[in-house]
């Protein structure tokens, strides 16, 4: 459920139709060098860098076709716009890309995609009428669908994830603490270390099996 802080796709942009919401999968070599040691690998907050720019660009070339076709749209920052003392959102890519049928969440509060969940999600609110994507009714998360995996919980190093609970003050601490490290090839206040060679890494494994 969306909390009630979060903005409704019409306080964006009024008389918004449609909630474009996509995927961009980090490759492989990205995810395994993040799946060791506590701190985020190099790659991974590269990975972090280099996608919130993409995102951002990307959003700017959605927003020129859409102009030109006449409609409008509204671009959402990729990240940072959170209240920072009680780590919420004013929009969430991962709800609404539940809500749109891109994936749906895991153990770790993370949404699991086709292309698994070890990447960034982007979304725009746009005036141009979309046929909407059906929502999947079967879990992508072996927990949820047969109780399974708990993989996510047992990498995390620091025990801010656990199967009924989340410390997001603990995760977030974590997170800037790897900004701190990274902090000449950007800002990238991540960790990653849940995501990082679990089932989930890089597709669906409830659809497509267990074995990495």
């Amino acid at each position: 459920m969306i909390s009630s802080e979060h903005l409704l796709p019409s306080e964006i942009l009024e008389n918004s139709k449609s909630v474009i919401v996509y995927f961009i999968p980090f490759k492989k070599d990205i995810v395994r060098s993040n799946s060791k040691g506590i701190c985020s690998s190099k790659e991974w907050a590269e990975a972090y860098v280099l996608t919130t720019q993409m995102i951002v660009k990307l959003n700017r070339f959605l927003s020129e076709k859409i102009q030109k076709m006449g409609f409008k749209m509204a671009e959402i920052p990729p990240t940072h716009n959170f209240d920072k003392d009680k780590l919420i959102s004013n929009w969430s890519h991962k709800h609404v890309a539940y809500i749109a049928g891109l994936g749906k969440f895991g153990l770790r509060k993370m949404i699991i995609t086709e292309k698994g969940c070890c990447g960034r999600l982007g979304s725009i609110v746009t005036d141009l009428k979309l046929k909407p994507t059906n929502r999947p009714d079967n879990e992508f998360c072996l927990y949820f669908h047969d109780k399974s995996c708990i993989k996510c919980v047992e990498k995390c190093p620091f025990g801010a994830l656990g199967i009924n609970k989340f410390d997001r003050k603990k995760c977030y601490q974590i997170c800037l603490s790897n900004a701190e490290l990274h902090s000449k090839m950007g800002y990238a206040d991540v960790c990653g270390k849940c995501l990082s060679i679990v089932p989930c890494s890089l597709r669906n494994p409830v659809i497509r099996g267990k074995k990495d």
